[in-house]
């Protein structure tokens, strides 16, 4: 009788157990890479983290997955510039659509960069639409597809702080230099 009770017990833990594990997959949660299409997928270049982006060569029609450090680089020659960190598919008080970042940075005198945070097909359908070029983080450098990894393991490298909770849509920089994050950059 002792034995059958362990082994009834050791079942309905073993059972429960099993029925714990979540698995989150979801676009937002993940990159959303991996959902694309074959046609999608093409429009997005793996750049070789060991060389340096330079802006002015980049294509409009395509997503370039950097680096922060290769996005730093980019930042080199910008008097006044900003980061927007674009999610497609968020509804929040901070999630501002790119036409009214677009016309508040010009106003402001900002050169806009646009980090996509991760794919989806809002972000995939407009691609063309943008005069921007478009950047996303290299998850294969980062070596996860979990946004908020590697959001920010990102914005370390860019930044040169340990951004261990990086919880801001938009990144400032002044002369070149990384100057502050903001939900909120046209209030300065």
């Amino acid at each position: 009788m002792k034995k059958m009770l362990n082994f009834i017990s050791v079942v309905l833990i073993a059972t429960s157990l099993t029925n714990c594990i979540v698995v989150i997959n979801t676009t937002g949660f993940t990159s959303g890479f991996s959902k694309l299409s074959n046609e999608e997928k093409n429009m997005v270049v793996f750049t070789n983290p060991e060389t340096s982006i330079e802006k002015d060569t980049l294509k409009n029609n395509k997503i370039y997955a950097i680096t922060g450090f290769q996005m730093l680089n980019c930042f080199k020659n910008t008097e006044k510039g900003l980061l927007y960190i674009w999610s497609p598919n968020c509804s929040g008080d901070y999630c501002v659509p790119i036409d009214y970042v677009n016309k508040k940075a010009i106003e402001n005198n900002y050169e806009l960069f646009i980090l996509v945070e991760y794919f989806s097909q809002e972000a995939m359908s407009q691609i063309n639409s943008f005069n921007h070029t478009l950047y996303c983080v290299n998850e294969n450098y980062y070596k996860t597809n979990h946004c908020n990894k590697y959001i920010n393991r990102f914005m370390t490298d860019l930044t040169g702080k340990n951004n261990k909770d990086f919880h801001y849509n938009f990144v400032v920089f002044k002369n070149g230099e990384y100057s502050y994050g903001t939900n909120n950059p046209f209030d300065e």
